[in-house]
């Protein structure tokens, strides 16, 4: 198997994936300010506090990643012989 058909096939993202994480994040999150707010009685500020954070993290998260692939793929790009006549 070619070098970049692997790279490909096993370091990409399936966005599927991409979105269980987000909502999965947020979900767990938006769970833990639920939990806070049953404690200190402030709901629903705890709860969109969290969900808001786990949102933010998550994104921020993913950001980082496809940062870091784009990255690997231009250096892997610069490093492969010229294709074009």
């Amino acid at each position: 198997m070619p070098e970049k058909e692997r790279v490909n096939r096993y370091y990409r993202r399936d966005p599927l994936q991409i979105g269980g994480t987000i909502v999965g994040v947020t979900v767990v999150f938006g769970a833990v300010g639920w939990w806070i707010d049953s404690m200190i009685g402030s709901f629903p500020f705890g709860l969109m506090i969290g969900s808001v954070i786990g949102l933010f993290g998550v994104l921020y998260s993913n950001y980082l990643w496809l940062k870091a692939s784009d990255k690997e793929d231009s250096e892997a790009a610069r490093k492969s012989p010229n294709k074009t006549p």
